[in-house]
């Protein structure tokens, strides 16, 4: 997984937190993509009634990551590009003229599909088809579409333990955080904490290192207990994730903050049809502009059809859509535009006696789908014929009543997991119905369109995700989501797997040998085998509470392995402390340990 700098402004490049030969980079710039026949995958449609007036628009549009630049140094011997989560687009009308203002759209989510968006088709707003106008109208505006990309990261930790009284930590952050607060809202809260012992504790892990400023270490930790105080709550797709304050515990609590966190962050880019070479030659942009004008006396019209349905072998490897217009001698004949992933839009010129009946158009959606699972026999799909006045057919979800469901996961999954079961069900069902679908992703397949004829297009679908280990390790699978699927698209991140979630070790003091204890210490160490000369973690135990360590494992399939030492002084049985004593290395397993120190040998 790529690691970020404790700095949110610094230079688009970044290690992997386990190849050191490694690195990543942040694309510079987006490219159109481009049809076998070298046109590019651009339109934007205008279409107006008998009156000249605007009815719509259409907009459809690929594009993708343009290379990466020559970035590899001897440290690093290859370079390889961001993996994004999720992403938003949305279009921009930048005017030619001094000193106009630019305008915008709304914001729409972006799907993936590799290393480009995959193939948008949108229905131009009220608001983005005024944009176009004096875009249309004079030429002096051009057309931008600006990219919000966000991707996750590992924020390297400070060797530093903070141990918190969580009845007064959260007596003071309930007074700053009254409401839900987004993460850097915590961040400022966790500022503003008094420097009280009885609030917070710092203990160096590693005495070679000086203490950073008290900002960082604040900072770290507000990150580091996103998940323990508070609740995450729901949020709109493109807005920061709010988080509301747990009730309170009476217990103590510690965070070790040499573990790396996760943080997502946000990356724009922005592309301009100006940057086409056709948009250069005014014969060319009237291709990437066109307009669907009225129906004039003589019965002339043009019809678009548009395929927004993916062409996948695994999914739909077909669309097609019978349409059934009159002739110029008013009689009606019958015509097949099809597609087969090569193309998205076609154009159909017709003419028919507009003296005698008004222009209509009977068409009819249809769909050759694959095998669930790629067995058995492909499947037809085709609706009942639908009559329009309109000049645009559109090959959808909505026309064809097949629902559709991306499913992808980064190639790094794989490094850690065999393959990634991934089961589709409707909302609410019970665990005995049968899935809607199963996909298995693998490094020969990360990524899959599933096709779901006859679903409810808007009716929720939840999706569990579970990744199988690697062949000879005896390990569980382990469940990386099973939630609601948001804008039918389910990503997997590498995240997923190298950064588990923290394992709590909750480790206390035997009671019964708490009274005999003049002092007790624990020192903890992640080495398989450790020697005389291995030193792990210590801090004190207080006889009175629970002390949460948090441990961190390389990846979901690493087992939880733990070494640990006790250092303690004892009572005699008048109650003279006796000299330290230090036990040798224990193993642990598991997320308690009851602490026993031995005694007998300490009389």
């Amino acid at each position: 997984m790529l690691v970020l700098s404790h700095n949110q402004s610094a230079a688009p490049t970044f290690a992997d937190s386990r190849d050191a030969a490694l690195l990543y980079a942040l694309p510079s710039a987006l490219a159109v993509a481009r049809d076998p026949a070298g046109k590019p995958v651009f339109m934007l449609l205008s279409y107006r009634d008998g009156s000249g007036e605007a009815q719509g628009g259409v907009l459809q549009l690929r594009l993708m990551f343009a290379p990466l630049a020559e970035q590899a140094t001897p440290s690093a011997a290859a370079v390889r590009m961001v993996s994004f989560e999720r992403g938003f687009f949305r279009l921009r009308l930048r005017s030619l003229l001094d000193g106009a203002d630019e305008q915008a759209g709304e914001w729409r989510r972006a799907v993936f599909a590799g290393g480009e968006l995959a193939t948008i088709t949108v229905e131009l707003s009220t608001i983005e088809l005024g944009l176009l106008q004096p875009l249309l109208a004079d030429g002096r505006a051009v057309v931008e579409v600006e990219l919000e990309l966000h991707y996750r990261g590992l924020v390297p930790g400070v060797p530093w333990l903070a141990t918190a009284d969580l009845a007064n930590l959260h007596g003071a952050l309930a007074a700053l955080l009254p409401g839900p607060a987004s993460a850097d809202e915590i961040a400022a809260a966790f500022l503003s904490l008094p420097d009280r012992e009885d609030v917070l504790r710092w203990q160096a892990l590693d005495e070679t290192v000086p203490m950073p400023e008290r900002e960082l270490l604040l900072r770290q930790l507000a990150r580091h207990t996103l998940d323990d105080l508070f609740v995450r709550q729901a949020s709109e797709p493109r807005a920061a994730t709010h988080y509301l304050l747990r009730d309170a515990e009476a217990l103590t609590y510690s965070w070790d903050l040499s573990l790396a966190r996760q943080e997502e962050r946000s990356y724009r880019l922005d592309w301009s049809v100006a940057s086409l070479p056709e948009f250069a030659d005014p014969q060319q942009r009237n291709m990437l502009f066109p307009i669907a004008s009225g129906l004039d006396m003589f019965g002339g019209a043009e019809v678009y059809v548009l395929n927004e349905l993916p062409i996948d072998a695994s999914a739909i490897r077909q669309t097609w859509a019978d349409l059934r217009f009159p002739t110029a001698a008013g009689v009606f004949t019958t015509r097949r535009v099809q597609f087969a992933g090569t193309t998205s839009t076609a154009k159909l010129a017709i003419t028919f006696p507009s003296i005698v009946q008004d222009f209509q158009i009977e068409y009819r959606t249809g769909a050759l789908i694959a095998p669930a699972g790629g067995a058995g026999w492909p499947q037809i799909l085709q609706r009942d014929a639908v009559t329009m006045r309109e000049r645009i057919v559109r090959i959808s979800r909505e026309t064809t009543g097949i629902d559709i469901v991306r499913v992808e996961a980064e190639l790094r999954v794989f490094a850690s997991a065999a393959a990634v079961e991934v089961e589709l069900r409707a909302s609410g069902s019970d665990s005995g119905d049968a899935p809607l679908a199963h996909v298995r992703l693998s490094a020969q397949q990360p990524s899959a369109w599933v096709a779901l004829p006859g679903h409810d297009l808007h009716a929720p679908i939840t999706a569990r995700c579970v990744a199988v280990p690697p062949a000879g390790m005896e390990r569980e699978a382990f469940v990386l989501s099973d939630g609601e699927v948001r804008d039918r698209t389910v990503a997997i991140g590498a995240h997923q797997l190298e950064v588990p979630p923290l394992d709590r070790l909750a480790i206390t003091l035997d009671p019964a040998l708490a009274p005999r204890l003049a002092y007790t210490a624990i020192e903890l160490t992640h080495v398989a085998a450790p020697d005389a000369t291995t030193t792990g973690r210590r801090v004190s135990l207080d006889p009175a509470a629970t002390l949460i360590w948090f441990v961190q494992r390389s990846n979901v399939f690493a087992p939880l392995q733990l070494q640990y030492r006790v250092s303690f002084v004892a009572r005699d049985l008048a109650g003279t402390a006796q000299p330290m004593a230090t036990t040798g290395w224990l193993p642990h397993e598991g997320t308690a340990l009851l602490v026993q120190p031995p005694l007998d040998r300490a009389k």
